[in-house]
């Protein structure tokens, strides 16, 4: 058999690109309650999804998006 590097290089690319959440599926999550460990702080805060990302408010005036599985 033989390959060609440009149809082996789309097959990647597609796999890749069916395996990443819609951007429907992210907007979905918007809002709801999640929560996440900002820095090396042991403590878990909670939070809000925003963008895929959870949105934790840590004192005094701090905002942070880390990632979580709850977005």
């Amino acid at each position: 058999m033989r390959f060609s590097l440009p149809a082996l290089c789309i097959a990647i690319m597609a796999a890749q690109a069916s395996a990443l959440p819609s951007p429907d599926a992210r907007a979905a999550t918007d809002g709801t309650a999640c929560s996440g460990k900002v820095g090396d702080l042991g403590t878990v805060f909670q939070g809000t999804c925003e963008n895929g990302r959870c949105g934790i408010s840590t004192p005094p005036n701090e905002f942070n998006l880390v990632f979580s599985r709850d977005c």
